[in-house]
Parts: C-alpha cells; sequence; structure tokens
C-alpha cells in the first residue's frame, strides 16, 4: 500500500496547530485516521493526549474507543491519557 508520508507531515502539523479547536469526535477521527494508515506521528499524538484530557467528560463511547485504540494500534501509551478515558468510561457505564 501506498503511503504519502509528507502529505501525512503536513495534516499532522495544521491539526497540531488547530488542536485546541477540536471538539471530542475531531481528537477521534484525527487519532483514528493516522492509525488506520499506521504511521505514528508521535507529535500530533503527544497533542491528542495533551488536548483530550480536559474535555474527556465530552466524549461519547465511540470517540472514547476509536481514541483508545488508535494509541493502541500504533503502540502509544500515554497514561494520564489512558487513565482518564479509563476513567470516563467506568462512569458512562454506571
Amino acid at each position: 500500500s501506498f503511503c504519502d508520508f509528507p502529505l501525512l507531515d503536513s495534516m499532522a502539523e495544521a491539526s497540531m496547530r488547530r488542536i485546541c479547536e477540536f471538539v471530542p469526535q475531531d481528537h477521534s477521527n484525527t487519532a483514528w485516521a493516522f492509525a488506520t494508515v499506521s504511521y505514528a506521528h508521535g507529535p500530533l499524538f503527544d497533542s491528542i493526549a495533551a488536548a483530550a484530557i480536559k474535555p474527556i467528560s465530552q466524549f461519547q463511547p465511540q470517540h472514547l474507543v476509536n481514541t483508545v485504540w488508535s494509541f493502541a494500534h500504533l503502540r502509544k501509551v500515554d497514561a494520564p491519557l489512558l487513565d482518564a478515558i479509563a476513567s470516563e468510561a467506568l462512569h458512562k457505564m454506571s
């Protein structure tokens, strides 16, 4: 399969510049898009992790699942984000 890494890098840079404007679906869709092409852009995933924690209570279950799947698929570990997702998932199940 073909992957245009310069294009993905440009998309990652653009996403990081606007990450403060993201809603939960933007966080999860961006992470998912990069994970589906197996491109672990470190700075982007660090930005997503940092920005997603505060609004985690606004994430729908699908956003939580897509985000955690994306990080797991790429073997990106961010303990604060994973803790926040786990806590919110438990809260939504109760």
